[in-house]
Parts: C-alpha cells; sequence; structure tokens
C-alpha cells in the first residue's frame, strides 16, 4: 500500500514539476500560450455575395507553444469560449457579434500536444469557417481559449481573439471583364458633387478629375435605368489609380441601396491611361450610380475617364 502512495505522490510531483521553474530569471510557473498575426488576435474577413458564393480571407492557424522545455507531454486544447464577447466589448467599448454556432471548425480535433523536452507543439491548429452563409453584417469575436491539461494558460497569451468583418458585396475587382464597353462621351449622362474637374471622367480621356482629399463621391446620372456587367476605370498613371471603391445605385437619386466596398486590382499596365474593372456578381440595373473613391494606390487620384460594360 505505502508503495502505491509513493508513486501516486510520485507522478503527481513530476506533473507540478513540468509546470513550475523559472521563466525569464524569474521564479514563476510555466506557461502555455498561442500567438495570432498580431500579438493576441487574428483579423479575417468573410464576403457574402449577391450571386450567394462566399469569399474567406482567413488565416488563422496555432502552434501551441510553452515559455520553457515541458518536462512530460503536455496536450492542449483549443475551444471557442463566447462567454468572453460581452468582456470584450465592455473593455473596449465596442459591439462585437458572437459567431453563430456550428459555421466553424478546428483541426486535429482542436488538440495539440507538447512533446516532453520540446517548447511547442508540431501540429498546427487551424480554424475554418465552414458556413460563411451564416454571418451577417457585421464584426463578429471569436475567444479562443487555451486548456492545458495540467499546466497553466499564459496570462498575455492564454486566450487569441479572432476578428471577423462580414460584409455583403454585389461586385469585386477584376483584371477585364466580357461584354460591350459603354463610353460617356455623346451619352448625355450627368454627374453631381463637389470634386473639382469631376466632370471630366465623362469627356474624353485627355482629361480628368484630380483628387487629393479622400473619401470623394460623384453621383452618375444615366437619365434611364442602365443593366450593367461591370465598370471601367481610367487612371493616368498606375501610382494615381484607385485603391478602394464603394458604390450604391438608386432609380430615384434620393434612396441609395449599397453595392459594398471593395480593392481593386492593381493596373495591369504599369504605365499611363492604366486601366482598372470592377465586375458585378450579378447584373445591377440603376438610373443613378454613387461611386465613392476611399483609398488611392499613392498620394491621389488621377481619374480620367469613367465607363460602363453591358451585355
Amino acid at each position: 500500500m505505502n508503495s502505491i502512495i509513493k508513486t501516486v505522490l510520485a507522478g503527481l510531483l513530476i506533473a507540478a514539476a513540468s509546470c513550475t521553474g523559472k521563466e525569464d530569471g524569474n521564479d514563476n510557473p510555466l506557461r502555455i500560450y498561442a500567438r495570432g498575426n498580431d500579438g493576441n488576435k487574428t483579423t479575417g474577413q468573410i464576403i457574402n455575395t449577391s450571386s450567394g458564393a462566399h469569399r474567406v480571407n482567413l488565416k488563422a492557424a496555432f502552434v501551441c507553444a510553452a515559455t520553457r522545455e515541458v518536462a512530460s507531454d503536455e496536450t492542449v486544447r483549443l475551444a471557442v469560449d463566447n462567454n468572453l464577447v460581452a468582456e470584450y466589448n465592455a473593455r473596449y467599448g465596442i459591439d462585437y457579434l458572437a459567431a453563430p454556432e456550428g459555421s466553424y471548425e478546428f483541426s486535429h480535433n482542436a488538440t495539440a500536444t507538447i512533446k516532453s523536452g520540446n517548447f511547442h507543439s508540431e501540429d498546427t491548429i487551424t480554424l475554418t469557417i465552414t458556413q460563411p452563409e451564416n454571418f451577417k453584417v457585421g464584426t463578429y469575436l471569436l475567444p479562443i481559449r487555451l486548456h492545458p491539461a495540467t499546466c497553466q494558460p499564459s496570462s498575455n497569451f492564454g486566450v487569441i481573439y479572432v476578428i471577423l468583418h462580414s460584409s455583403f458585396s454585389y461586385f469585386h475587382g477584376a483584371d477585364k471583364v466580357a461584354g460591350t464597353l459603354v463610353d460617356p462621351d455623346g451619352q448625355g449622362w450627368l454627374i453631381s458633387g463637389n470634386g473639382n474637374g469631376m466632370g471630366n471622367i465623362l469627356g474624353n480621356i485627355n482629361s480628368y478629375w484630380y483628387i487629393t482629399e479622400l473619401p470623394a463621391t460623384a453621383v452618375i446620372n444615366f437619365n434611364l435605368p442602365k443593366t450593367m456587367k461591370g465598370l471601367r476605370f481610367v487612371s493616368y498613371t498606375s501610382s494615381y489609380a484607385i485603391g478602394e471603391l464603394s458604390l450604391a445605385h438608386s432609380n430615384d437619386g434620393a434612396t441609395w441601396n449599397s453595392l459594398g466596398t471593395e480593392t481593386l486590382l492593381p493596373p495591369v499596365k504599369y504605365s499611363y491611361y492604366v486601366q482598372q474593372h470592377v465586375e458585378f456578381y450579378l447584373p445591377v440595373t440603376a438610373r443613378y450610380l454613387k461611386l465613392t473613391i476611399e483609398k488611392s494606390r499613392g498620394a491621389g487620384v488621377l481619374f480620367n475617364l469613367f465607363s460602363i460594360i453591358t451585355e
């Protein structure tokens, strides 16, 4: 009986020894941690589209690590703890949403092992969004808590916060859009806004709208509803091309429906009069189109010509 007690005590002492000891010269217990792409955070994006397709831009892969070598195998389990969402919101004065249950999954059964004598796990646990359509427009928070089997989690990196910005979009940046290019010259289109030289983008390619203060907004009145597959933008040079663009459409010029915000692709040709394109996931019909240039690819935008692309 005494030998059994001694064996159990010895096992407990080994487990305790694996999670205590000096850390960076201080008598602190060994800690288990993981890191995001930015400290204890990882940011991603979900874009649901008018065609029913979904785009997920998220790199969330976690290696579990220890502040020093572990004396015995240490298993670490990861789990989303939605109870931390309200705490996070209160701390930072924001209003993030909890992720819908069943809309994500972890690889390796959300478990990794730090082998005896090692600092980190061999396996990488990856978070995947499996049901992006369950995410409505808004910002979601997935607090991922580390659950080591015997050791204590780090106070700073024992929880990784994955922040997901979810949006809905009717368009995306494209290299080219198939269809009929309709230039504004002679169409009788009207433009309004407060940009200096704005009307030049409905003229010829040799004139331009020079934008130095962003965001800058222009409203195109086609006079009659137009059905568009895409848009083309011509800028003077690649360094003065459009970076990020927001679109909205209207039938009366008063009530607007957002089409989304997207980053346009860099111009294919890095020279003068470079072209950028927008492709709608499904054709959009509108009499009025609002363009808001949010960001430039350089110090400003020299916008030469706006055109639409039809069937």
